[in-house]
């Protein structure tokens, strides 16, 4: 998958959707910010450009919009932060009850700003920049690691990362325990970079108080055993952590709420105890705060049969991906609402697929899609992604098919839909379980 955040625009942002943000501010911030926005109008003026004007004091704007409340510093970025990271994983919703943190280091080209934090009593998400100037070519770019650690606690993290241009990477990452994070302490930022003469550390006070006060913990109990132990669902503001006995998966195990399919698109960790933790940023808060029941739906192919792709040497897996990128590319293709997508596809056993409908509107994009063989149609959803890597968010059964919803965190107006590798090996020998669980 390629990430696509290159089509980014700023001179399309409206600031009438900004009246209402409460910005404070030191006088040498105000001075500061009145000179730079002077400069640029001055440079523009002959080109009389609003749209170019109103960029640049979008621009001006992102570098010093912070609120202060005492010591604590919480984030209230404007909405270009999240159409950056977005597609990272760093949703507009967090922002809120994030901390804003700001800091900067340069040294040798290489620039990192450690730009916001939110965390939970099992995951920490950290949204970082950095930014190479002109001298490395984006082929011969130093290696940057990061590290982080809170009150001691440094386990495994996972998450996305994609350039925005030929100069600055984003990376959102999630930092994840068994063992639950305290509500505040020191955080420490570590970044290792052969630009660097010596390791970057940061240690830092953070306080996630007010997200840790609106947590949700309900016991789970299953009415059906499908092959899994569900014990205890957490949820909060960045989504759910439900615990099992194994790892739910993102293609075999899901919830089903008001008619709507969630997959379990975060990752999976820690196995200790015989307790598995299992998070997914795309089911709400209040899903769980209002419901008192939710269906688990266990999907299986019993009669899958594909290549053993594990005995294909290097130049046979290449050629078997060429093969199908090609079939792909043959099917006819379709552009609705800014979205392309491949409107129709023959799979392997001879069964059909179609996208019939986009809709894209209130940051949503939906696709509907139907076919011959409905669990077949579910299995093909599951391949779907944005060319900035996001998958669906939901899935709802509307009867002969599908409603995907997908995020839609782009800036540009134009959006693809693509495919994923083996989407055509789809047999159609499908089985689906369900079993309501309680919660308490």
């Amino acid at each position: 998958m390629s990430d696509d955040f290159n089509n980014i625009n700023l001179e399309d942002v409206n600031l009438e959707e900004y009246d209402s943000i409460d910005v404070r501010f030191s006088e040498e911030e105000k001075e500061k910010l009145k000179k730079n926005l002077r400069k640029k109008i001055i440079k523009d003026n002959s080109k009389v450009n609003k749209r170019g004007l109103v960029a640049a004091v979008v621009v001006i704007l992102i570098s010093v919009l912070v609120i202060t409340n005492g010591n604590n510093v919480f984030a209230n970025m404007l909405p270009v932060f999240n159409k950056l990271y977005e597609g990272f994983g760093f949703k507009s919703e967090y922002l809120p009850q994030s901390v804003y943190v700001g800091k900067t280091y340069e040294e040798n080209g290489v620039k990192i700003t450690l730009e916001n934090l939110i965390g939970t009593k099992h995951v920490i998400k950290v949204a970082v920049k950095i930014q190479y100037n002109s001298k490395w070519a984006k082929s011969k770019r130093p290696l940057v690691h990061l590290g982080y650690d809170f009150e001691g606690q440094s386990p495994g993290s996972t998450g996305g990362l994609g350039n925005i241009n030929d100069n600055t990477e984003l990376r959102v990452t999630d930092f994840m325990s068994e063992n639950e994070f305290p509500s505040k302490g020191n955080f420490k930022f570590e970044a290792i970079s052969d630009a660097f003469k010596q390791p970057l550390v940061w240690n830092m006070k953070v306080d996630f108080s007010k997200i840790f006060s609106e947590t949700i913990e309900k016991q789970a109990t299953m009415g059906k055993d499908i092959g899994v132990n569900i014990s205890d669902i957490e949820a909060n503001r960045l989504g759910v952590v439900v615990t099992s006995n194994k790892s739910l998966g993102f293609t075999e195990y899901f919830f089903k709420i008001n008619n709507k399919i969630y997959p379990f698109s975060g990752e999976g960790f820690g196995v200790e105890n015989g307790k598995c933790y299992n998070v997914s940023p795309d089911i709400g808060y209040n899903l769980i705060k209002n419901n008192k029941t939710v269906q688990l739906i266990k999907h299986t192919n019993e009669g899958y049969e594909n290549t053993n792709r594990k005995e294909e040497t290097k130049e046979e897996g290449l050629k078997h991906d060429e093969i199908e990128a090609k079939q792909l590319d043959a099917f006819p293709k379709g552009e609705i609402n800014g979205v392309s997508f491949t409107k129709s596809i023959t799979f392997k056993d001879g069964n059909k697929a179609e996208i019939y409908k986009i809709d894209r509107s209130n940051g949503k994009i939906h696709a509907y899609v139907r076919g011959n063989d409905k669990k077949q149609v579910f299995n093909m959803i599951l391949s779907l992604y944005l060319n900035n890597g996001s998958f669906a968010e939901n899935i709802e059964d509307i009867g002969d098919g599908y409603i995907v919803e997908f995020n839609d965190s782009f800036k540009s107006d134009k959006v693809s839909i693509k495919m994923s590798g083996g989407v055509l090996d789809c047999k159609g020998d499908y089985k689906e379980e369900q079993s309501e669980i309680t919660l308490k």
